[in-house]
């Protein structure tokens, strides 16, 4: 009974800490962003010949103006680029840069869960279906090519 009582003790912290962490994605960040902030913008490198190694991080850039819903309009002060960014892709440009890595790592991460989230609730791709419905249609996993009563199929 000690060792029943002391599994569901278990069971139930385990649940507790992945219902937290359920919890915490889905809650907004307090922004702590003001006009004339000076801020590090996050833009993950994206197409084709892209590194590990390629800038994250952009800026600083000021904060011009609240764009709503936890997003600011931004100007680098190296281009004078305008973007609107939100707010979980900004960080303080107080912020120490060895810890922009970490703070990227982290953002990228987020958006990787989410994406694998998207994917499963989606029931995955269409490719993965295929072998199955050849194996039903055709008794064979590899959809065979010769029939049963030993004819060709055509193209077979």
């Amino acid at each position: 009974m000690e060792k029943a009582t002391r599994a569901a003790r278990a069971a139930i912290a385990r649940d507790q800490v992945r219902r937290e962490r359920y919890y915490n994605k889905r809650v907004r960040q307090a922004t702590t962003f003001k006009v004339r902030d000076l801020v590090w913008v996050l833009r993950p490198p994206r197409g084709q010949g892209v590194t590990k190694l390629a800038h994250r991080w952009v800026g600083p850039a000021k904060i011009v103006q609240s764009a709503g819903f936890d997003n600011w309009e931004v100007v680098r002060e190296d281009n004078g680029e305008r973007m609107v960014v939100p707010c979980s892709f900004l960080v303080s440009s107080r912020c120490s840069s060895n810890s922009l890595g970490v703070v990227a790592d982290r953002i990228l991460a987020e958006l990787a869960a989410k994406e694998d989230e998207t994917e499963e609730r989606d029931g995955g791709t269409t490719m993965q279906q295929e072998p199955l419905a050849v194996a039903a249609a055709t008794g064979r996993e590899d959809g065979g090519g010769e029939r049963r009563d030993g004819e060709q199929r055509p193209g077979g």
